[in-house]
C-alpha cells in the first residue's frame, strides 16, 4: 500500500499539541505525502473528504490527569474518524503522566476498526503550571525533539505501507496509574475553577478561549457549564485575574510525580 495522503487530527488547549501536530504535518510533506491538519472541536462541524480518503490517520492529544480528554474520546466514539485505516497516535505530557493515555487511546481506536501502526509520547511544558516560574519541562517540546517526530513519521509510513498488523502493546508503567485513577476520581483531585464577579469586566476573553464552548455570557453574568475539561485556559486568558484556581497547591505533588522513571519522550 502506498501512502500518498495523511490526515493529522488533534486537540490542543494551550497550543503545545498543535505545535507537535504541525511538525508532524511538515515532516510528512517533506516526504512527498499530502498532509492535512484538522483540529478539534472544529472537526465536529463537518467531516472533510480529505480525512475520509486519507491513506494514514494520525491522532494527537494532550494527557490530562493520566487520561485522554473527553473531547478526543467523543471524536473516536462518534465515528468521525474513518474506520479500517492505519493509525499513528501521539500524546503530549508534562513530565508527570508520561503518555499514560496512549494504551487507552489505542484500545478505543482498535474497537472502531483502526490499526495502530506507531505511537509516540512527547514531553511538553506542563500546561497546569503556567503560574509557576519554572514549570515542569519548561519550553518543551524543543527543536531538538523533531528527531522524535521524524522517527515517528518514518515508522508510521513503514508500518502502514507494509500492512504490518500493528502495535499490540505500548510499553510504560503510567498506564497502570491511569487504571487506578479513573477520570471521575482524577477530576476530583484537580483544583476547582472560581469566578470573582466583583473584578470580572465581562471582556469575554474566557468565553473565547474555552476550546469546548463551556463558558457563556447569560443575564449579564459569566456562566461555566458542566463540560469543563480543566484545561484552565480561562485562567490564562483573564486579564483581571477574576477567573482563578489554586493551581499552586498542586505544584509539590506534580514535582513529586515527575520523579517516576520512564518519563522521556519515546516512539513505539
Amino acid at each position: 500500500m502506498n501512502i500518498n495522503s495523511a490526515s493529522v487530527v488533534y486537540y490542543s488547549a494551550s497550543g503545545t499539541t498543535r505545535k507537535v501536530a504541525e511538525w508532524i504535518a511538515s515532516e510528512l510533506s517533506k516526504r512527498g505525502i499530502r498532509a492535512s491538519l484538522f483540529a478539534l472541536p472544529a472537526l465536529f462541524d463537518s467531516v472533510p473528504a480529505a480525512l475520509e480518503s486519507s491513506d494514514l490517520v494520525i491522532l494527537g492529544t494532550p494527557t490530562y490527569s493520566f487520561h485522554t480528554p473527553p473531547i478526543v474520546k467523543k471524536c473516536i466514539k462518534s465515528g468521525i474518524l474513518p474506520a479500517g485505516k492505519p493509525y499513528g497516535i501521539f500524546a503530549t505530557y508534562g513530565m508527570v503522566t508520561i503518555g499514560s493515555n496512549l494504551s487507552w487511546l489505542a484500545s478505543m481506536i482498535r474497537k472502531k476498526g483502526g490499526r495502530i501502526v506507531a505511537a509516540m509520547k512527547i514531553e511538553s511544558e506542563h500546561a497546569m503550571m503556567f503560574k509557576s516560574g519554572r514549570p515542569l519541562a519548561m519550553g518543551k517540546p524543543l527543536e531538538s525533539d523533531k528527531r522524535h517526530i521524524a522517527n515517528f513519521v518514518s515508522l508510521c509510513i513503514e508500518k502502514a505501507s507494509s500492512g504490518d498488523r500493528g502495535l499490540k502493546r505500548i510499553p510504560g508503567i503510567m498506564k497502570y496509574l491511569a487504571f487506578l485513577a479513573p477520570p471521575g476520581i482524577a477530576r476530583k483531585m484537580m483544583p476547582r475553577i472560581s469566578l470573582n464577579t466583583d473584578t470580572c469586566t465581562l471582556c469575554l476573553k474566557c468565553v473565547n478561549s474555552c476550546p469546548v464552548g463551556n463558558i457563556s455570557l447569560a443575564d449579564g453574568l459569566i456562566r461555566h457549564g458542566v463540560n469543563c475539561l480543566l484545561c484552565y485556559n480561562c485562567i490564562r486568558s483573564c486579564p483581571e485575574g477574576a477567573v482563578d484556581a489554586k493551581l499552586e497547591n498542586m505544584d509539590g505533588f506534580l514535582r513529586l510525580l515527575s520523579k517516576i522513571p520512564d518519563r522521556d519522550s519515546a516512539v513505539y
